[in-house]
């Protein structure tokens, strides 16, 4: 079974969770990235700050795309289909794809995706014990807990990475 998570890097620490702390924290990432989005300029939202660095608005589409694929795997998972699936490399190297996002419709991506995977959770909440099934990802059993909490961190971490990136604080 896979460990509880811990970053030492953005603070986040999945056994201070509850599903419910989770479902709010999934609830919250449209307005918060969106608030963070709202008083940079075009530009910064597009510039990498390195060659290995996605910039702002390419960190927010993978955040969606992260939001879509866990939130299916979770449903997978609370459905007791034991699903199997890949390890995935999320490495921004590769051309930039900055210009290519429309920054709103990669926003509302993001934030469609976040609240479909806490309806999905919420309506799970009736049977808790659902929350326990397990599936397998690039080889580790994970629970349907687990993928709940990993994409709240991966989404919460990757907004402060834009945060430093925009130099908010």
């Amino acid at each position: 079974m896979t460990e509880p998570e811990r970053c030492a890097e953005c603070g986040f620490d999945s056994t201070r969770l509850t599903v419910p702390d989770a479902i709010a924290g999934l609830r919250s990432m449209g307005r918060r990235w969106r608030e963070l989005f709202a008083t940079a300029d075009d530009g910064a939202l597009r510039r990498r700050p390195g060659p290995e660095v996605w910039s702002p608005v390419e960190y927010a589409d993978h955040t969606g795309s992260m939001l879509a694929l866990v939130g299916f795997a979770m449903g997978d998972v609370l459905d007791g289909r034991e699903p199997v699936y890949p390890e995935v490399d999320p490495s921004p190297a590769g051309p930039d794809r900055s210009a290519d996002l429309d920054v709103r419709i990669t926003l509302d991506k993001l934030e469609q995706n976040a609240d479909q995977m806490a309806d999905k959770a919420d309506k799970a909440l009736r049977v808790p014990e659902r929350f326990e099934r397990t599936g397998t990802l690039g080889g580790r059993t994970v629970t349907a807990e687990w993928l709940l909490f990993h994409a709240l961190h991966d989404a919460s971490h990757h907004l402060k990475d834009v945060e430093k990136a925009l130099g908010a604080r």
